[in-house]
């Protein structure tokens, strides 16, 4: 039996102390977020490289036509962003990880005109 003149020490965490679920689920939203960021950041990047490198190199030939409509050749070729998102399906074709969410919501009346 304790002594109920020394103070106690509850292993059990208080409402205060620990932080609700909804605090939890919205640090590892905001955590997920910033990491999807970085990501789309860096793969920004080097599409933009990749473009910037490929206009450098017209420029450099000095060909004025280096970039040619296509024509009805058939399909366009995969950029690497469209690449990564083909082999990430391959892999694991069930996963949503690419899936964005996102509602807006409109307001006033609907002009079904401007959808046709």
């Amino acid at each position: 039996m304790t002594d109920p003149s020394e103070p106690q020490n509850d292993s059990a965490p208080t409402s205060a102390d620990s932080p609700s679920s909804s605090d939890a689920a919205q640090r590892l939203q905001d955590r997920l977020r910033a990491r999807l960021r970085r990501g789309l950041a860096r793969a920004q990047q080097d599409d933009e490289a990749s473009g910037a490198a490929t206009q450098d190199a017209a420029a450099t030939a000095g060909d004025r036509d280096a970039l040619r409509s296509r024509g009805d050749d058939g399909p366009a070729p995969l950029t690497e962003a469209q690449a990564r998102l083909w082999f990430l399906h391959r892999l694991e074709p069930m996963s949503n990880a690419y899936n964005i969410a996102r509602t807006y919501p409109i307001r006033g009346p609907l002009d079904a005109a401007r959808l046709a």
